[in-house]
């Protein structure tokens, strides 16, 4: 906005906005604004949905020295790459660049039974938790919108009974406000919904609502994540691991009870895996005895 380039940009797919469009504008403006590289060191959050080539170019053009021989930090964690942000081109280019790789394996913000239930699901690594103590996860089976809509009434309510601040609570889904259960069904509820962009202006009695995606990086101390109708497809797997990951103490789980198969085949695969791996522990002590 500070380029006067708003208007130069196109009515195309948001796929070709974000890869094609918005990277080419940025580029140019970055131009026209500085007139020398202007930062020392560049640090980059969430980069898994900015590690595409032209990203890589707009970092360079920001910083002293470029990518190759600048001072910069980029974070990113392949799970959560629910837009394909992340090129395999661009993992090549910062790996021949003389870098330091490490990854970060404590888990800051899950309590643990929060962390095991999305390993559970996702079968993706969350780290080791810093904080073990913590109620287990809730999950709550629907029929339907309407029982969905009745059963997140009941739970909202309860939490709030129990002296909970609905400044502390986030609904997230898959779906916008306008597509999930909650487009006509918020009217039953016993609090408000507001959308989390709309966050800065919450009052009392008001929940946020978000879908995941825009939530991702974020965090709130009880998640309610809802319109779970599926637990198999890649997409659907990445946006669980995202969605409950926000969780920093409590997590109610709303899912369709026709996922309940692919949900119970979740945890008896986790369960194999414990056995197997006990197994191997147990004959690798006795080879050494």
């Amino acid at each position: 906005s500070s380029a006067g380039r708003i208007s130069e940009i196109p009515d195309a797919e948001d796929e070709d906005l974000f890869t094609v469009h918005f990277p080419v504008l940025a580029l140019e403006s970055i131009g026209e604004l500085y007139s020398e590289e202007p930062y020392d060191v560049l640090i980059v959050d969430e980069a898994q949905d900015l590690l595409l080539q032209a990203y890589l170019d707009v970092f360079g053009a920001l910083l002293k020295k470029g990518i190759s021989h600048g001072v910069w930090r980029i974070f990113y964690d392949q799970n959560q790459n629910i837009f394909e942000g992340i090129g395999q081109g661009s993992l090549d280019l910062l790996g021949e660049i003389t870098s330091t790789k490490f990854k970060l394996t404590v888990n800051c913000r899950n309590t643990e039974p929060i962390a095991t239930a999305v390993t559970i699901i996702s079968g993706m690594d969350v780290g080791t938790t810093r904080t073990t103590e913590g109620p287990n996860v809730f999950w709550h089976y629907y029929k339907n919108e309407a029982h969905q809509i009745e059963q997140i009434s009941h739970y909202l309510d309860n939490v709030i009974q129990q002296g909970v601040k609905t400044s502390d609570l986030v609904i997230l889904s898959k779906k916008r406000l306008a597509n999930s259960c909650l487009s006509e069904g918020a009217r039953s509820l016993q609090v408000g919904i507001v959308e989390a962009e709309a966050s800065h202006n919450i009052e009392h009695g008001q929940v946020r609502f978000s879908t995941i995606g825009s939530y991702k990086g974020l965090e709130s101390d009880f998640i309610f994540l809802i319109d779970v109708d599926d637990l198999k497809t890649p997409s659907s797997i990445k946006n669980f691991y995202v969605g409950a990951s926000r969780a920093r103490i409590v997590l109610h789980v709303f899912l369709d009870a026709k996922v309940r198969p692919d949900f119970l085949d979740h945890f008896s695969k986790f369960a194999a895996s414990i056995a197997e791996a006990n197994n191997r522990g147990r004959k690798s002590n006795s080879e050494f005895l």
